[in-house]
Parts: C-alpha cells; structure tokens; sequence
C-alpha cells in the first residue's frame, strides 16, 4: 500500500519503538543503507508479506489459528525474549465478550457508549454535565453561520465544557475497573456505581460545583481529579464507521495504545504486540478497582460510539474520535457541535477543539498516578487568544494556538449521521488524519 502522509510522519516518530525493542522490528520498517531501517515516506509503498501470511492464517483457521499454532508461538517466544511470562495457554484462554452499552440522552438523542473497563463513560458523563451547565439551552437554530461561529468561539462555553471533561474524568479514575473478576456482591456494586455516574441527578449534584466564573478546585470536586494533564496523545488508533441502505450501522475502533506498543514483533508476524498494560492504576494505588491481577482487563481509552433518535429504533449515526484520552472529549465535543450548533458531520470535525490532557504517554505517566490542581488546557488555532487570555483569568493553564502535526493531539474521527425520514447519509472525515467519507 502508499503511505499517506500523517501516517508517514506519525511512523517515522515511532519507528524508534521497533528498534529499541531489538525484538524483530525491521519488518516494520525499510531497509536502507545495508543493515540500517527506516519508517516509510509519504507515497512510498510498503509490503508486509508476513501480515499477509497472518490473515491468511485466520482467513482460513479463525480464532484458533491466532490464540493457537504458530502466530501464538511467535507471540509467546517475543514476549518471553523481553523476560515476559506470557503462555501458550493463556493465549487459548482469551474470550471475547459482546456486553450491552451504556447510554445517556443528550438533546433527547440517544448516545451510547462501550461500558467499563473504557472510557465511555466519561464521555456520557460529560455530556451529561455539559446539558446541565449549557450556556443554552439548544432550542435555538443556529444553522446561520455568523451565528454559528460565535457561539463556537464563546469563551464561557469553553470554559463551561473544560469543566465537564474535568469532572467527568476525575469521577472514571476513582471507579473504571474490570468487574470480571470481582465477586458477584462486589460486581453488582460496581455495576450500580456506573449506573449511578450516568444519571442526569448524579450529573446535576456534580454540576453545582462548576461555576462560570472561574475553574473549580479539587477540593470541590471531592478531591476526586487525581489527574495531571499534560501533554499526551497517542497515533496508533484506527477508527472506522459504516452504515448501510436500512439505517444499520457498525462503529468500529482498535488500538496498539502508545503508537507501535510495545515495539515488540513477533518473529515473522508482522504486527507489533500493544501496551494495553499501562493503563492499569499502579501499585502505589493500593486497592484501586482498575489494580492490576489476574485475568483482569486495565482501562481501556478507546470507545467507539452510536447515537439513536428517542425510542432506540432509527439510527442517529456512528461516530469515533481516536486519541487516547482525548476520546471521550472529542465524542462530547462533535455531538455539541452538531445538536448544538447545527454543524454537519464534516463541520463538527473541522470545527477547533478544546483537549484537556490526562497523561503525558511521552515519560510514561499514568493517570491514576498524576496530578495536577490545574490541567493543561490546549486550545487548536484558530481559536482565538482572546478566548486563551479569558480562559486564564478564570484559573486554566492554557497552551493556545496548536498548530500542525501537533493538532493530532485533539483526535482524529470519523461521522455518519442517517436522516429518519428519507434515510438520507452525511458523512465527514477529520482533516487532522489521512481518512476520508465515502458513499457507494
């Protein structure tokens, strides 16, 4: 295949993770100079025989040609040259699990999002907030684009927003857990805590925190944001979304989590190993719902989303935006944009964002680790440095005018919308990633 040209830029940032790992890495990069390898150039092409040899592998064996035979011992003897304790057969204990969402309404639309151990939560908790606190109340039509553009640009909006997303993450990193391996008490606990986070009366006691004024202090949000936010963003995620001729629609996302993962490929296989493990709280937490154990699940940042009309049986449309912890404030911000501010799907991407960072992936941060009593607040030019200079007044370290390779920080996502009377689809594609919108 060509290389387009983020994922050029994004690999050749990366590439330092596949040879780091010295674990069989050149298959991901190109050979050059004799025994020296590099990332891929834009419009270059780039052969992965050994991925192909993989999916045929699973084109014709299914699950048990990957968690089985020959990929699960490369996979297994990486992992164990690395000092790794991965087996064989915990490799053929892997199950998937299909569990129902959980959903919030915003503007009456339905959101749903993929339960704990993810994030989606926090972006039905945001949105939940943001209802709340809206500087108004979305009755309006604001399809004209004078109008449009200066409700975007409000610096209480703003403000009002950065304060959902923070609240909203400082509830997940006390409660987001894996409830598998809990006990059936302990997992009926966890299950009406998350309940409990989504309700709109949750939302509306949390809210009164929040003033317009100024950002709030942890102390008032019961010490719960134990989030440091510095700059964090990850280029790995693949998001994509479909929906067809009778409103059904697939949203669809998968993640190595920090770019190459680990960096580790299995000899032959050509894909590296994820990372996912870092997402656990660490031990210094003690007994934290997301502590590390056995057969556990840590939490997961990625989340793809879908949003029905009230009644559940006509489809609103599918959405993702991929970038770490930027993913659930870039769902609640594209939906505000399009049942707010009347936006299309492509307007609600190109519009500038807001990202409140939780962890600095680059020096190895964990969020349930850091903190901060004041994030860093990054603004995406062109939002304007009026709006970064109010923003400070009220108490945010903002870092404004974003520009750039950089702006791959506030995500990259993709949209359908389905209209319930004709069937009629808009889609859009996020300019900051090399994707696109397609009908056929």
């Amino acid at each position: 295949f060509a290389v387009s040209p983020i994922t050029a830029h994004v690999w050749k940032g990366s590439a330092h993770q596949l040879v780091d790992a010295q674990t069989n890495g050149e298959e991901l990069l190109v050979q050059e100079d004799g025994a020296n390898h590099r990332a891929p150039r834009a419009g270059e092409r780039f052969k992965n025989p050994n991925l192909a040899e993989v999916f045929d592998t699973l084109a014709k064996e299914g699950k048990e040609g990957f968690y089985g035979g020959w990929i699960a011992e490369r996979i297994v003897e990486a992992v164990g040259a690395k000092g790794g304790v991965m087996s064989l057969g915990d490799l053929r204990g892997h199950a998937s699990e299909l569990k129902d969402p959980i959903m919030t309404t915003y503007r009456g639309i339905e959101v749903y999002e993929v339960p704990p151990p993810t994030q989606g939560i926090v972006a039905l908790m945001a949105l939940n907030l943001m209802e709340d606190k809206a500087a108004f109340d979305g009755s309006q039509n604001y399809n004209h684009q004078t109008e449009m553009r200066r409700k975007e640009l409000d610096a209480e909006r703003m403000h009002l927003d950065i304060e959902c997303v923070r609240c909203a993450f400082a509830e997940a990193v006390k409660h987001v857990g894996d409830p598998r391996p809990m006990e059936e008490e302990q997992a009926s606990a966890h299950w009406h805590t998350v309940n409990r986070l989504i309700s709109k009366k949750f939302a509306s006691v949390k809210a009164q925190a929040l003033t317009s004024d100024k950002a709030t202090d942890l102390v008032n949000l019961d010490d719960a944001s134990n989030v440091r936010n510095a700059l964090g963003a990850n280029h790995d995620t693949v998001y994509f979304c479909a929906v067809d001729q009778w409103g059904n629609g697939c949203s669809m996302i998968n993640s190595n989590y920090m770019s190459f993962g680990t960096g580790i490929v299995p000899r032959g296989c050509g894909f590296s190993l994820q990372n996912r493990g870092h997402g656990f709280a660490s031990l210094n937490c003690g007994a934290h719902p997301n502590a590390i154990g056995p057969s556990k699940r840590p939490y997961h940042t990625i989340i793809p989303g879908l949003a029905t009309y009230p009644g559940k049986d006509s489809l609103y449309g599918t959405f993702g935006v991929m970038g770490g912890f930027m993913q659930p404030q870039g769902h609640a911000q594209v939906l505000r944009n399009m049942l707010d501010l009347g936006m299309d799907p492509q307007q609600a991407l190109d519009a500038p964002r807001f990202f409140v960072s939780v962890a600095d992936y680059s020096i190895g941060e964990n969020i349930f680790e850091t903190m901060s009593d004041r994030p860093k607040i990054f603004l995406e030019a062109p939002l304007p440095e009026e709006m970064a200079e109010t923003l400070r007044q009220k108490g945010h370290r903002v870092v404004s005018q974003v520009t750039g390779m950089k702006r791959a920080m506030f995500g990259r996502g993709q949209i359908i919308r389905r209209d319930p009377k004709s069937g009629v689809l808009t889609a859009g594609s996020d300019p900051r990633a090399d994707g696109c919108a397609m009908g056929f």
